[in-house]
């Protein structure tokens, strides 16, 4: 039986994750938003100069597709709390890494982006979800990656599973902090930019869809995030 006073400690712990969370969301977006402005203001300054224009209208077009997937993470952190379920649906793998990929070459032209001729395979899941994982996957990735570096996608067919993985030539993970990798507003400290949210949401996009998600890292030689999803359908 559940006492008076420990539902009071699950109440006041639930409406603390709350403020801490809410607090976490202004201050991340606190950065995307400085970074639009001050481009909209360098754009009104020197927008008569056509390859400066190109060059503001570029930073904006990132800018604000990185903060899009900010608010999308943010938005599917609270229904993933509040118990929300994803609606499963026949979908090709293929288009989905195709789609990712082509965008993610738009966003960061200085990596490469390879991918493998992904298998014609039809799996239960949501489209925009998956891409979800695999463009928080690739922000991870660009996060420890140089400029000329890689980032591959990777697919294979193993039993009644497909993994895909996603693979960079970055500066790797220090092992103390993979087991808390996957933890909402978790960063690697001295990583430079992250919300902290991204790997959280793709993992729980991943489990919605009957799968799993695993990363191994080196230090000095990048990291290895693989997505396992399931052939036949995930049991409800």
């Amino acid at each position: 039986t559940v006492t008076f006073n420990e539902m009071l400690s699950r109440l006041e712990a639930a409406f603390e994750a709350q403020q801490n969370f809410l607090a976490e969301a202004a201050h991340e977006l606190r950065t995307p938003l400085a970074t639009l402005l001050g481009n909209a203001d360098l754009l009104a300054r020197y927008g008569d100069d056509p390859d400066r224009r190109a060059t503001i209208l570029a930073a904006l077009h990132v800018e604000g597709r990185r903060t899009t997937r900010l608010l999308n993470d943010l938005l599917l952190s609270v229904q993933a709390d509040a118990g929300w379920r994803l609606e499963l649906r026949p979908t090709l793998l293929a288009e989905i890494l195709c789609s990712v990929v082509e965008n993610a070459r738009l966003c960061a032209q200085d990596v490469t982006f390879t991918l493998n001729d992904p298998p014609a395979l039809t799996i239960l899941g949501d489209a925009d979800r998956l891409k979800q994982v695999f463009f928080n996957l690739v922000d991870n990735a660009l996060k420890h990656t140089s400029v000329g570096g890689v980032i591959h996608f990777q697919t294979a067919l193993v039993n009644h599973e497909v993994v895909v993985t996603v693979s960079d030539t970055g500066n790797g993970i220090p092992a103390d902090a993979l087991p808390y990798i996957f933890d909402r507003f978790f960063r690697v400290s001295g990583q430079g930019r992250g919300n902290g949210l991204g790997l959280a949401i793709a993992r729980w996009i991943v489990e919605q869809h009957g799968g799993r998600i695993e990363v191994e890292s080196e230090v000095g030689q990048g990291s290895m995030f693989s997505v396992w999803l399931p052939v036949e359908s995930p049991s409800s």
